[in-house]
């Protein structure tokens, strides 16, 4: 028997509201790829999340961090993602998408409580692999690996003070989506039909998240220290399930059943597996401004996929853990000597981090990682003419990500990943109460 292997990648993924949010062979094992963990601050400052407390930035990880908002805060972001994947003998494969990456509303109800929703995808299967190999007495036979969809959550985090700097927070989490997932063998010798076994997920499920921050003063409240903490316990998504295998005979890529071989209906669970985050952030107070004057922050982020389902077939998991580092300065206040100057380039937030990703994923021995830097700059927006007591804030996210996922060895594949995110942040008090005289 003469092996040849041909190998490749042409990903067609779904996410969220039908939209592209992967193009990664890698998809295919877990439930997906992940696609967004953090908003703006936290994915331009390396995936600073746990402990982020911002009075103009919504915070999705922590939902002890809802009341920290001082205005009501709506946030939405798009991306554009160009990977170059390449193997031994083949490469590279440029490919790009662009999607909506999340929305969300924070309303600061109290100063002591604070609540915000959200939509955004959670994870997202999109590739397509193929291998061939010639048989003696039957030809070329081609194995076709595809698979589409993903899982979406809605999410409503609320959180209150309940005594001096102690912060707690709930997150209820509604998951929803459909996983699919296509295997086709396929003959170039007309006299043998080919076969196609397909599997399909569709999934809807509560959980639950909760949050804890601890902020205190130093310096004589020139600093601020805040320690962050969350936990998310394994929870089983109930769903339908569905199986079923048929022969065809394709014309061009459409395959045509003519015989069902076979096929399964039943409500079935996944398991979403538990998870934990920590993390610290120092920032520094100035008398002119409510947010740091600047601030560094370290976050580590692990996930028990270890105890989750799989689908048949996939590759054993393993705990997942990442470790993030970044910060962020708006130089008028950081720097003293751009206090006074009149370059609007001195009121922009300039953010950078980095960050390592051990994933839950082990192929031929090999522990798939990711390892990147992350920037970004908050551009703030002028405004004029507000009335006495309005207050409004709003500014333009710029982020750029770069990114290494995969390794060369094994015959496995390596990903460069650039990724550019586009968002905006508005600030607004809501519920004025005018007074005449």
């Amino acid at each position: 028997m003469n092996l040849k292997k041909i190998c490749w990648l042409l990903v067609l993924p779904f996410g969220l509201f039908g939209q592209s949010n992967s193009v990664s062979p890698y998809s295919r094992f877990a439930l997906g790829d992940a696609v967004t963990s953090v908003f703006m601050q936290g994915l331009t400052t390396g995936h600073l999340s746990s402990a982020l407390r911002d009075p103009f930035n919504l915070n999705l990880n922590n939902p002890a961090a809802s009341n920290a908002l001082r205005l009501t805060t709506l946030e939405m972001a798009g991306k554009l993602v160009v990977v170059d994947q390449r193997t031994q003998d083949l490469g590279p494969v440029e490919q790009t998408y662009a999607s909506f990456n999340y929305f969300a509303l924070g309303i600061p109800i109290s100063k002591r409580y604070g609540i915000s929703i959200g939509a955004l995808p959670f994870t997202a299967v999109g590739y397509q692999l193929s291998e061939s190999e010639q048989i003696d007495g039957i030809g070329q036979v081609t194995r076709q690996y595809q698979g589409t969809g993903g899982l979406n959550k809605l999410y409503l985090n609320q959180s209150f003070e309940c005594f001096d700097g102690f912060h707690l927070g709930l997150q209820a989490v509604y998951y929803f989506g459909n996983l699919e997932y296509f295997q086709d063998i396929r003959y170039d010798d007309a006299s043998f039909f080919s076969s196609r076994y397909e599997t399909d997920y569709l999934v809807s499920d509560m959980n639950w998240k909760f949050g804890l921050q601890y902020a205190r003063d130093l310096d004589d409240g020139n600093k601020e220290l805040v320690l962050g903490l969350t936990w998310e316990g394994q929870n089983t998504l109930g769903g339908t399930f569905s199986q079923t295998a048929f022969t065809y005979s394709p014309v061009g890529n459409t395959p045509f059943p003519r015989d069902t071989l076979d096929s399964q209906f039943l409500d079935d669970d996944l398991r979403l597996p538990g998870s934990w985050s920590g993390g610290m952030v120092l920032g520094g107070k100035h008398p002119d401004i409510q947010h740091y004057s600047w601030m560094v922050g370290l976050d580590v982020y692990g996930a028990g996929w270890a105890d989750a389902s799989g689908r048949e077939g996939e590759a054993p998991l393993a705990n997942s853990l990442r470790i993030g580092l970044g910060g962020e300065m708006t130089p008028r206040y950081a720097l003293r000597p751009l206090y006074r100057s009149r370059n609007s380039l001195a009121d922009w937030k300039f953010r950078a981090g980095g960050f390592l990703y051990r994933s839950p994923i082990e192929l031929r021995g090999e522990r798939i990682k990711t390892y990147g830097m992350t920037f970004g700059v908050g551009i703030p927006l002028r405004i004029r003419g507000l009335a006495p007591g309005e207050e409004r804030n709003n500014t333009i996210n710029v982020g750029y990500s770069y990114s290494v996922r995969g390794t060369l060895e094994q015959g496995l594949i390596r990903e460069q990943i650039n990724q550019f995110v586009f968002g905006v942040t508005l600030n607004d008090r809501w519920f004025i109460k005018y007074k005449y005289r």
